[in-house]
Protein backbone atom coordinates (compact mmCIF):
# COMPACT_ATOMS: atom_id res chain seq x y z
CA UNK A 1 0.00 0.00 0.00
CA UNK A 2 1.26 3.17 -0.95
CA UNK A 3 1.81 6.06 1.67
CA UNK A 4 -1.08 8.44 0.02
CA UNK A 5 -3.22 5.22 0.55
CA UNK A 6 -2.25 4.32 4.03
CA UNK A 7 -2.53 8.18 5.22
CA UNK A 8 -6.08 7.84 3.39
CA UNK A 9 -7.03 4.58 5.78
CA UNK A 10 -6.03 5.91 8.76
CA UNK A 11 -7.92 9.25 8.32
CA UNK A 12 -11.22 6.54 7.80
CA UNK A 13 -10.22 4.64 10.62
CA UNK A 14 -9.39 7.49 13.52
CA UNK A 15 -12.29 10.10 11.97
CA UNK A 16 -15.17 8.63 11.17
CA UNK A 17 -16.48 7.26 14.37
CA UNK A 18 -16.20 11.44 16.02
CA UNK A 19 -18.59 14.04 15.35
CA UNK A 20 -17.98 16.07 12.50
CA UNK A 21 -17.01 19.25 14.51
CA UNK A 22 -14.90 17.20 16.93
CA UNK A 23 -12.59 15.76 13.94
CA UNK A 24 -8.94 17.15 13.81
CA UNK A 25 -6.52 16.23 10.97
CA UNK A 26 -2.86 16.31 10.65
CA UNK A 27 -0.65 18.87 8.30
CA UNK A 28 0.01 15.45 5.97
CA UNK A 29 -3.72 14.44 6.03
CA UNK A 30 -4.62 18.22 4.93
CA UNK A 31 -1.86 18.57 2.38
CA UNK A 32 -3.16 15.10 1.06
CA UNK A 33 -7.19 16.35 0.71
CA UNK A 34 -5.82 19.56 -0.61
CA UNK A 35 -3.63 17.60 -3.54
CA UNK A 36 -7.39 15.47 -4.25
CA UNK A 37 -9.35 18.98 -4.13
CA UNK A 38 -6.88 21.13 -6.09
CA UNK A 39 -7.20 18.01 -8.99
CA UNK A 40 -10.97 18.53 -9.08
CA UNK A 41 -13.25 20.34 -6.51
CA UNK A 42 -16.04 18.57 -7.75
CA UNK A 43 -15.16 15.17 -7.46
CA UNK A 44 -13.65 15.99 -4.02
CA UNK A 45 -17.32 17.00 -3.53
CA UNK A 46 -18.41 13.87 -4.31
CA UNK A 47 -15.77 11.90 -2.18
CA UNK A 48 -16.67 13.98 0.82
CA UNK A 49 -20.23 12.49 0.69
CA UNK A 50 -18.85 8.74 0.66
CA UNK A 51 -15.99 9.48 2.93
CA UNK A 52 -14.53 11.21 6.01
CA UNK A 53 -12.43 13.81 4.42
CA UNK A 54 -11.47 17.67 5.55
CA UNK A 55 -14.46 20.59 4.99
CA UNK A 56 -13.15 23.02 2.37
CA UNK A 57 -13.00 25.72 4.65
CA UNK A 58 -10.66 24.16 6.85
CA UNK A 59 -8.70 23.76 3.65
CA UNK A 60 -9.22 27.05 2.59
CA UNK A 61 -7.72 28.15 6.32
CA UNK A 62 -4.54 25.81 5.40
CA UNK A 63 -4.00 28.07 2.26
CA UNK A 64 -4.69 31.04 3.78
CA UNK A 65 -2.01 30.74 5.64
CA UNK A 66 0.43 30.40 2.60
CA UNK A 67 1.85 33.74 1.81
CA UNK A 68 2.77 33.71 -1.78
CA UNK A 69 3.51 37.57 -3.49
CA UNK A 70 4.14 38.66 -6.75
CA UNK A 71 7.12 38.29 -8.58
CA UNK A 72 10.34 36.10 -7.60
CA UNK A 73 8.88 34.11 -4.25
CA UNK A 74 12.36 32.39 -3.48
CA UNK A 75 9.95 30.39 -1.81
CA UNK A 76 8.88 28.65 -4.86
CA UNK A 77 11.78 28.37 -6.33
CA UNK A 78 13.87 26.50 -3.39
CA UNK A 79 11.15 24.03 -3.42
CA UNK A 80 11.00 24.14 -7.43
CA UNK A 81 15.38 23.52 -7.07
CA UNK A 82 14.33 20.26 -4.54
CA UNK A 83 12.45 18.69 -6.42
CA UNK A 84 14.62 19.42 -9.89
CA UNK A 85 17.66 17.44 -7.86
CA UNK A 86 16.02 14.17 -8.38
CA UNK A 87 15.01 14.58 -12.61
CA UNK A 88 16.87 13.01 -15.28
CA UNK A 89 18.51 15.82 -17.84
CA UNK A 90 15.75 14.93 -19.89
CA UNK A 91 13.13 15.36 -17.71
CA UNK A 92 14.23 18.62 -16.37
CA UNK A 93 13.23 20.33 -20.10
CA UNK A 94 11.00 22.40 -20.15
CA UNK A 95 9.04 25.24 -21.78
CA UNK A 96 8.04 28.59 -20.00
CA UNK A 97 4.70 29.89 -20.96
CA UNK A 98 3.58 33.19 -20.01
CA UNK A 99 -0.10 34.95 -20.52
CA UNK A 100 -1.24 38.18 -19.51
CA UNK A 101 -5.21 38.50 -18.49
CA UNK A 102 -7.11 41.45 -17.97
CA UNK A 103 -9.06 42.27 -14.28
CA UNK A 104 -11.32 44.22 -13.04
CA UNK A 105 -9.23 47.48 -11.60
CA UNK A 106 -10.13 47.30 -7.98
CA UNK A 107 -8.28 48.27 -4.64
CA UNK A 108 -9.05 45.85 -1.92
CA UNK A 109 -8.38 45.58 1.56
CA UNK A 110 -5.82 42.19 3.10
CA UNK A 111 -6.68 41.82 6.36
CA UNK A 112 -4.45 39.17 7.15
CA UNK A 113 -1.41 41.40 5.60
CA UNK A 114 -2.81 44.63 6.71
CA UNK A 115 -2.45 45.43 3.14
CA UNK A 116 -3.92 47.24 0.12
CA UNK A 117 -3.67 45.04 -2.85
CA UNK A 118 -4.99 45.84 -6.45
CA UNK A 119 -1.99 48.62 -7.11
CA UNK A 120 0.94 47.53 -9.96
CA UNK A 121 2.94 45.27 -8.34
CA UNK A 122 6.41 43.72 -9.79
CA UNK A 123 7.52 42.16 -6.85
CA UNK A 124 8.71 44.13 -4.20
CA UNK A 125 8.02 46.77 -5.99
CA UNK A 126 4.48 48.54 -5.67
CA UNK A 127 3.39 51.39 -8.38
CA UNK A 128 0.64 54.14 -7.37
CA UNK A 129 -1.31 52.88 -10.43
CA UNK A 130 -3.93 50.70 -10.21
CA UNK A 131 -3.73 47.37 -11.81
CA UNK A 132 -5.77 46.57 -15.01
CA UNK A 133 -4.07 43.05 -16.05
CA UNK A 134 -2.43 40.31 -14.28
CA UNK A 135 0.84 38.45 -16.13
CA UNK A 136 1.74 34.43 -14.96
CA UNK A 137 4.16 32.72 -15.47
CA UNK A 138 4.62 28.75 -15.77
CA UNK A 139 6.51 26.04 -16.71
CA UNK A 140 5.63 22.71 -18.17
CA UNK A 141 7.37 19.48 -18.93
CA UNK A 142 8.30 18.58 -22.39
CA UNK A 143 9.22 15.07 -21.75
CA UNK A 144 7.97 14.79 -18.05
CA UNK A 145 4.45 15.64 -17.35
CA UNK A 146 4.57 18.03 -14.86
CA UNK A 147 3.36 22.31 -14.81
CA UNK A 148 4.22 24.27 -12.18
CA UNK A 149 3.19 28.17 -11.87
CA UNK A 150 6.58 29.92 -11.10
CA UNK A 151 5.32 33.41 -10.76
CA UNK A 152 3.14 36.65 -11.48
CA UNK A 153 2.74 40.21 -11.72
CA UNK A 154 -0.09 42.64 -11.07
CA UNK A 155 0.47 45.35 -14.00
CA UNK A 156 -1.14 48.41 -15.71
CA UNK A 157 -0.18 49.71 -19.39
CA UNK A 158 3.07 47.88 -19.42
CA UNK A 159 5.87 48.45 -21.87
CA UNK A 160 8.12 46.23 -24.25
CA UNK A 161 11.08 46.87 -21.66
CA UNK A 162 9.51 45.91 -18.66
CA UNK A 163 8.15 42.50 -19.93
CA UNK A 164 11.39 41.80 -21.64
CA UNK A 165 13.38 42.41 -18.57
CA UNK A 166 10.56 40.26 -16.21
CA UNK A 167 11.23 37.33 -19.12
CA UNK A 168 14.95 37.32 -18.38
CA UNK A 169 14.48 37.75 -14.86
CA UNK A 170 12.14 34.39 -14.58
CA UNK A 171 14.04 32.86 -17.06
CA UNK A 172 17.44 33.39 -14.83
CA UNK A 173 15.69 32.15 -11.88
CA UNK A 174 14.08 28.77 -13.80
CA UNK A 175 17.69 27.97 -14.65
CA UNK A 176 19.40 27.91 -11.48
CA UNK A 177 16.83 25.54 -10.19
CA UNK A 178 18.11 23.11 -13.05
CA UNK A 179 15.18 22.99 -15.20
CA UNK A 180 16.72 23.72 -18.77
CA UNK A 181 13.80 26.46 -21.07
CA UNK A 182 14.21 25.25 -24.84
CA UNK A 183 11.28 27.66 -25.31
CA UNK A 184 9.01 30.17 -24.39
CA UNK A 185 5.16 29.94 -25.63
CA UNK A 186 2.72 33.28 -25.52
CA UNK A 187 0.61 34.58 -27.47
CA UNK A 188 0.37 36.78 -30.66
CA UNK A 189 -0.43 40.09 -28.73
CA UNK A 190 1.37 43.31 -29.60
CA UNK A 191 3.66 43.20 -26.43
CA UNK A 192 4.40 39.80 -26.34
CA UNK A 193 5.63 40.12 -30.19
CA UNK A 194 7.42 43.14 -29.42
CA UNK A 195 9.29 42.15 -26.42
CA UNK A 196 10.06 38.66 -28.66
CA UNK A 197 11.26 40.69 -31.44
CA UNK A 198 13.65 42.25 -29.42
CA UNK A 199 14.90 39.52 -27.70
CA UNK A 200 15.56 38.12 -30.42
CA UNK A 201 17.06 41.37 -31.93
CA UNK A 202 19.49 41.89 -29.39
CA UNK A 203 20.52 37.90 -29.47
CA UNK A 204 21.06 38.48 -33.07
CA UNK A 205 22.80 41.80 -32.57
CA UNK A 206 25.75 40.07 -30.45
CA UNK A 207 26.16 37.79 -32.56
CA UNK A 208 27.12 39.99 -35.48
CA UNK A 209 29.52 41.69 -32.80
CA UNK A 210 31.03 39.02 -32.53
CA UNK A 211 31.41 37.96 -36.07
CA UNK A 212 29.75 34.95 -36.03
CA UNK A 213 27.23 33.84 -38.62
CA UNK A 214 23.38 34.61 -37.35
CA UNK A 215 20.73 31.61 -38.75
CA UNK A 216 18.40 30.68 -35.92
CA UNK A 217 15.11 32.94 -34.91
CA UNK A 218 16.22 32.12 -31.30
CA UNK A 219 17.07 34.28 -27.84
CA UNK A 220 19.97 33.69 -25.41
CA UNK A 221 19.98 34.10 -21.67
CA UNK A 222 22.80 32.82 -19.71
CA UNK A 223 24.48 31.12 -22.79
CA UNK A 224 21.35 29.00 -24.00
CA UNK A 225 19.48 28.94 -27.14
CA UNK A 226 15.91 29.68 -25.85
CA UNK A 227 13.24 29.38 -29.20
CA UNK A 228 10.10 31.52 -28.72
CA UNK A 229 6.62 30.27 -29.95
CA UNK A 230 3.12 31.38 -30.26
CA UNK A 231 0.43 29.89 -29.00
CA UNK A 232 -1.07 27.68 -31.62
CA UNK A 233 -4.77 27.56 -30.79
CA UNK A 234 -4.69 31.09 -30.88
CA UNK A 235 -2.62 31.63 -33.95
CA UNK A 236 -5.16 30.00 -35.69
CA UNK A 237 -7.42 32.55 -35.81
CA UNK A 238 -5.12 35.32 -36.88
CA UNK A 239 -5.94 38.81 -35.91
CA UNK A 240 -9.02 39.11 -35.41
CA UNK A 241 -9.75 39.90 -31.91
CA UNK A 242 -13.41 39.12 -31.71
CA UNK A 243 -13.17 35.61 -33.07
CA UNK A 244 -13.20 32.25 -30.77
CA UNK A 245 -10.67 29.87 -30.79
CA UNK A 246 -12.66 26.81 -31.26
CA UNK A 247 -14.65 28.32 -33.57
CA UNK A 248 -12.07 28.72 -36.16
CA UNK A 249 -10.89 25.49 -35.17
CA UNK A 250 -13.81 24.21 -36.48
CA UNK A 251 -14.11 25.94 -39.55
CA UNK A 252 -10.51 24.77 -40.64
CA UNK A 253 -11.05 21.37 -39.93
CA UNK A 254 -10.58 17.93 -41.82
CA UNK A 255 -15.04 17.33 -40.73
CA UNK A 256 -15.69 21.04 -42.27
CA UNK A 257 -13.61 20.02 -45.50
CA UNK A 258 -15.29 16.91 -46.17
CA UNK A 259 -18.80 18.28 -45.62
CA UNK A 260 -17.87 21.39 -48.38
CA UNK A 261 -17.00 18.71 -50.35
CA UNK A 262 -19.50 16.80 -50.60
CA UNK A 263 -22.36 19.52 -50.56
CA UNK A 264 -20.66 20.96 -53.81
CA UNK A 265 -20.72 17.60 -55.19
CA UNK A 266 -24.56 17.16 -54.87
CA UNK A 267 -24.94 20.67 -55.48
CA UNK A 268 -25.96 21.99 -52.05
CA UNK A 269 -23.32 24.78 -52.18
CA UNK A 270 -21.66 26.53 -54.84
CA UNK A 271 -19.40 25.08 -56.94
CA UNK A 272 -16.77 28.06 -55.41
CA UNK A 273 -17.25 26.58 -52.10
CA UNK A 274 -15.04 23.06 -53.09
CA UNK A 275 -12.44 25.79 -54.21
CA UNK A 276 -11.31 26.10 -50.25
CA UNK A 277 -11.66 22.28 -49.48
CA UNK A 278 -7.68 22.22 -50.12
CA UNK A 279 -6.71 25.27 -48.33
CA UNK A 280 -8.76 23.88 -45.10
CA UNK A 281 -7.27 20.36 -45.19
CA UNK A 282 -3.88 21.90 -45.23
CA UNK A 283 -4.44 24.30 -42.18
CA UNK A 284 -6.06 21.45 -40.51
CA UNK A 285 -2.77 19.25 -41.12
CA UNK A 286 -0.64 21.80 -39.99
CA UNK A 287 -2.91 22.81 -36.72
CA UNK A 288 -2.66 19.45 -35.96
CA UNK A 289 1.02 19.18 -36.56
CA UNK A 290 2.06 21.76 -34.57
CA UNK A 291 -0.75 21.16 -31.57
CA UNK A 292 0.23 17.51 -30.84
CA UNK A 293 -0.02 16.34 -26.92
CA UNK A 294 2.31 13.55 -27.24
CA UNK A 295 4.93 11.12 -28.71
CA UNK A 296 2.64 8.19 -29.54
CA UNK A 297 0.88 8.12 -32.91
CA UNK A 298 -3.18 8.83 -31.89
CA UNK A 299 -5.38 6.15 -33.80
CA UNK A 300 -2.83 6.37 -36.62
CA UNK A 301 -2.99 10.04 -37.27
CA UNK A 302 0.46 10.81 -38.02
CA UNK A 303 0.77 14.31 -37.81
CA UNK A 304 -1.00 14.42 -34.43
CA UNK A 305 1.89 12.40 -33.20
CA UNK A 306 5.31 14.47 -31.99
Amino acid sequence: MTEPAKLFTKIQYTQTKKKSKGRRYSLSEKLLALSLYKRSPRSYKLLSTYFTLPSKKSLKILLSRISIKCGINRMVFDELKNTVANLSTEERLCTLIFDSMAILPQIQYNAQRDDLIGYECYGDQKKNKIADHTLVFMVKGVKANFKQPVAYYFTHAMKTIQLKEIVKDVITNIQNTGLEIISTVCDQSMLNVSTINSLVQETKADFLRKGKEWKKQMFIINRKEILPLYDVPHSIKGKMRKMKVKLAALILSHSFAVAAEHMSSKGDASSECKNIVSFVLMMDKIFDSLNSLTFAIPNGEIIKGQ
